[in-house]
């Protein structure tokens, strides 16, 4: 997501430059993606026992918005699958120096004080989960990815790019939610086609073309600037003679 190939993208597909996109405004966006996914799938189920939760698939880089507050500020187990190592912005590395100062401030007051042995458990050591390979039919191919996809709550990607096609496959041939914040289209990699017969080649050609791509697609407008449309799904929204399958 934070990686651009505006070569690769296509004519029409009008991406920022990297200075442009660099005063976007984005803080708060995997924020306001995860509430999204609370309120579609809910909190009980995203909260389900699994060996992997929820996989962030591209979440690695500079991208690391989503697990962070998946599994450090809401509990939620969660994995992140991209070949990039997870790089914490500023932001998220004083979340994390702020949980440390005050687990060292507060576990000399544990035997004294209830509250202080609650907050320290609070304030545990976070380190993101993460399996550093690309998500594709290689990985499901794989024992370790078929077993992941098995096991798995949900399967998301805040600006996944190259990986968007397989969130949308591999979510549904293993019957669990998915949900997309779609970016670049690379148009010269994926020949995507709309219901027309038109080649995929703009971001609002691929908005078009991921509502029609399976049945009980859904779609959502979040509030923060940039790309900003999120599309998702669930097996029981989706069922029926089309359940499963890819127009």
């Amino acid at each position: 997501a934070d990686q651009l190939d505006t070569s690769r993208c296509g004519e029409g597909d009008d991406i920022p430059d990297k200075r442009k996109r660099a005063v976007v405004k984005n803080r708060g966006r995997a924020a306001r993606f995860v509430e999204l996914l609370i309120d579609v799938v809910g909190v009980d189920v995203l909260k389900t026992s699994s060996s992997v939760g929820i996989l962030d698939v591209a979440g690695g880089g500079s991208n690391a918005g989503i697990t962070f507050e998946l599994s450090l500020r809401r509990k939620m187990d969660s994995t992140v699958i991209d070949p990039r190592v997870v790089k914490l912005n500023r932001m998220q590395r004083s979340t994390l120096k702020f949980r440390k100062d005050n687990r060292e401030r507060l576990q000399s007051g544990m035997e004294m004080s209830h509250c202080a042995g609650a907050l320290y458990k609070r304030f545990r050591e976070w380190k993101p989960s993460q399996l550093q390979v690309l998500f594709d039919e290689d990985f499901a191919a794989s024992e370790v990815g078929d077993q992941m996809l098995r096991d798995c709550i949900a399967v998301v990607g805040m600006h996944p790019d190259e990986a968007t096609d397989a969130i949308i496959e591999l979510a549904v041939r293993y019957n669990k939610p998915w949900m997309i914040c779609p970016c670049c289209v690379f148009p010269r990699t994926f020949k995507r086609m709309l219901p027309n017969g038109r080649a995929v080649r703009t971001y609002d050609d691929l908005c078009e073309y991921i509502r029609n791509i399976s049945s009980g697609v859904q779609e959502k407008i979040l509030d923060f600037e940039g790309r900003n449309r999120v599309f998702f799904w669930l097996p029981n929204e989706g069922m029926g003679e089309n359940n499963g399958s890819f127009h």
